[in-house]
Formats: structure tokens, C-alpha cells, sequence
């Protein structure tokens, strides 16, 4: 009777929770040929989705180990790109399936202090808005920068908007 063989400590290159798109690399530590609940039979992998994964090893007389604790993989999603809209007459927002916590707007190559969906232009050129998803105080996935929308400022109305228009007279105790 053989005794059986250790199971591998694993160890990751990185961290094991990121952003959709990343990767880590997994490691089984041992001198023996690795068994990964992937299928792989490589002493490293790579994985960039979500799941639990574990290895064992076997020795000369085919013997196979105790599975190895698991190193739990967390992949979370990245916002939705957003869709700019203009929404009012100085008014542009951005909106998305999966929506972001927070947002970087830029006008042309300029970044904005703006970090909500909504904003208010005030100069002509080319709006575009990134989304954020903040998971953990250590953990933002962004989306990828939206398309642009060319704003064009009306100088006819010297930067005045009433809202809603027209109004209504009873609103305002006007007779017709």
C-alpha cells in the first residue's frame, strides 16, 4: 500500500477579484505533475472567469493526491459603454444598461470635473463619458469611452432656457 501523495499549495500572481478583461495566473507548487479541476495538467494556468479552482497531483504509482483548497476566482463586471443623449437644451446624459456608480466626461481632449450622468454644456465640441463601477475602496472597473455626441452651442439664445416649454397658464394663474 502507497501512501498517497501531498496535495500542491496554490498560490495566485495577482489578485483573484478584478475587472472583466483580466487575468490571473495560478500556480500548483509541487515537484509532482498537476491535475487542475479545469482539465489542464500544466504546473501554471491562466483564468479570467469566476469560479473556484483547484488542483492535485499524482505520483510514479499513479497515486493521486487530496484535492488542494480552492482559490475562489471573483470576476465582476465592467458598466455598460454609456450612450450620450441630449436631453434639454443644455442638457446631455449619459445612460446604460449597467449603469456606473460614477463617470468622466470629456469635451474634446479636455477631461471634465463632472463625475454624474448628467451635464450641463456649455461649449460646443465633441461630448464622450466613461463609466465607473466602484466595488471596493481598492477595486473601480471602467467601461470603455462612449461615442461622442457634437454639441453645438445656440448663441441666439445667449445660454437662456425655460423648461418646461411652452408653460401653462394655469401654473401661473394666467387667464386665457
Amino acid at each position: 500500500m502507497n501512501t498517497l501523495p501531498q496535495a500542491p499549495s496554490l498560490t495566485a500572481s495577482g489578485r483573484t477579484v478584478f475587472c472583466a478583461g483580466d487575468q490571473v495566473s495560478l500556480t500548483a507548487n509541487s515537484a509532482l505533475k498537476p491535475y487542475w479541476s479545469t482539465g489542464d495538467s500544466t504546473q501554471t494556468i491562466t483564468v479570467g472567469q469566476s469560479g473556484s479552482y483547484s488542483a492535485r497531483v499524482r505520483d510514479a504509482n499513479g497515486c493521486d493526491s487530496p484535492l488542494a483548497t480552492a482559490l475562489l476566482v471573483d470576476v465582476k463586471p465592467l458598466p455598460s459603454v454609456p450612450v450620450v443623449n441630449q436631453v434639454g437644451t443644455y442638457t446631455l446624459e449619459a445612460t446604460a444598461a449597467l449603469p456606473g456608480d460614477t463617470y468622466r466626461w470629456n469635451l474634446n481632449a479636455d477631461t471634465l470635473s463632472v463625475r454624474g450622468p448628467i451635464i450641463k454644456a456649455s461649449r460646443s465640441g465633441l461630448y464622450s463619458v466613461q463609466s465607473f463601477i466602484s466595488y471596493s475602496p481598492s477595486l473601480t472597473c471602467g467601461s470603455a469611452v462612449s461615442t461622442g455626441l457634437n454639441f453645438t452651442v445656440d448663441e441666439r439664445n445667449q445660454g437662456l432656457s425655460i423648461y418646461p416649454n411652452p408653460v401653462l397658464r394655469k401654473q401661473f394663474g394666467l387667464k386665457h
